[in-house]
């Protein structure tokens, strides 16, 4: 019995330290991969990405033509299998499988905000307006889905913005040809000395058009203190011009940069969900142990070194989706097939349990040691089945 619990000790150690080493080394590389791979994903389906308006239809767009290149494809494979009925007593299938539709969902929605922030960017580079009125149109029902979903923010933010730029072009809209250029000057000059900032402040011409739109940079346009001295049509003129020199450029470039940024975070959320369901799972078997072990356990303890003294007390192990006990509990739990590494981080010191279940798991036998310098045995009966 003492060289079988010792070689589950040695593995559970072994396999907890493999596992931390691979998983921390090759980080850097994991996240290139994956950007590499999601880059691919974005350039082949963009089209499919265009389409999909719903949870449903996200969780449908990871066929397991994706779960390769990606390389998650268990869970895709779990994604299209059916939920079993509801059953009495701990049940981690159910919370899982809402964890990992949930991380899925999440996932298309990185990809569709991707896709949107790159067909933005196409959009405005074409120098267009009709062409970003095309993508208002496109992106529409998206945008409404990513928006109820809550975290995508950064394509509302951009689509707020394509619509003051349209607008803004469409106030000022280009004269037949042959039309003579009234005097500007003054128009011009008045403007720039009522308000000097094209940038950086709430007061400035893109401070405006962040906060207010549209309507907030009409406003300054249409002011009736600029109309001395000249017509209608002139001062028409004068405003399309001012529009097309000085604000449509760095209203534009602030789109674009609008644009990268919300495709940056795309790309950052799409790397980080894409590895979360990499490990799906690791966490699969993690979640299956923890509810093995949930309950309550009658501990017996044999210390060794303090004269051989016996303890006994009662453990209580939550589910792993129920709130922590209170008072003290470990800091670390894995639970690897039979074998059980648990650890408990007090002041000044720590103590380290190595456990099998027994007895088709209704019991423990095992050792613990403690920073202290106490050593000895443990074994546990489960009294009470798992508490929901």
């Amino acid at each position: 019995m003492i060289l079988v619990l010792i070689a589950a000790i040695s593995l559970v150690i072994q396999v907890s330290l493999t596992t931390s080493s691979s998983l921390a080394a090759p980080a850097s590389a994991v996240i290139q991969g994956a950007l590499s791979d999601l880059a691919q994903v974005i350039g082949t389906h963009g089209p499919r990405l265009s389409a999909v308006t719903s949870d449903a239809e996200a969780i449908a767009f990871l066929t397991p033509q994706l779960g390769q290149p990606l390389m998650i494809s268990e869970a895709i494979e779990a994604l299209q299998t059916k939920s079993r009925p509801g059953k009495s007593g701990p049940d981690p299938e159910k919370g899982l499988r809402a964890e990992l539709v949930e991380s899925a969902t999440r996932l298309v929605g990185s990809l569709v905000t991707w896709h949107w922030s790159d067909q933005a960017l196409h959009a405005v580079e074409t120098e267009g307006r009709d062409n970003l009125r095309t993508w208002l149109e496109q992106s529409a029902q998206a945008r409404e889905w990513l928006t109820a979903a809550g975290p995508h923010g950064p394509l509302s933010t951009l689509s707020s913005f394509a619509e003051t730029l349209t607008g803004l072009g469409e106030t000022s809209p280009d004269l037949a040809s042959g039309s003579s250029t009234p005097p500007c000057t003054d128009y011009t000059t008045h403007l720039d000395r009522t308000y000097p900032l094209l940038a950086d402040q709430t007061t400035s011409w893109l401070g405006v058009a962040q906060q207010d739109g549209l309507p907030g940079l009409k406003r300054r346009l249409d002011d009736s203190t600029l109309s001395s001295g000249l017509s209608l049509t002139d001062q028409r003129i004068c405003t399309r011009t001012y529009v097309q020199t000085r604000l449509y450029p760095v209203l534009r470039a602030h789109f674009v940069a609008q644009a990268l940024q919300g495709r940056a975070e795309a790309e950052r959320d799409a790397q980080t969900l894409t590895d979360l369901l990499r490990r799906w799972p690791e966490r699969r078997r993690e979640l299956y142990g923890l509810t093995r072990l949930c309950g309550t356990w009658q501990w017996s303890i044999h210390n060794h070194r303090g004269g051989h003294q016996e303890a006994k007390t009662l453990m209580t192990f939550p589910p792993p989706d129920g709130p922590p006990p209170p008072g003290l509990r470990p800091s670390k739990i894995v639970v690897l097939g039979d074998a059980i590494y648990i650890r408990w981080d007090f002041q000044g010191g720590f103590q380290e349990e190595s456990l099998l279940f027994t007895g088709e798991g209704a019991r423990l036998e095992g050792s613990f040691v403690n920073s202290s310098g106490a050593w000895g045995s443990i074994t546990g009966k489960r009294t009470a089945a798992c508490a929901r």
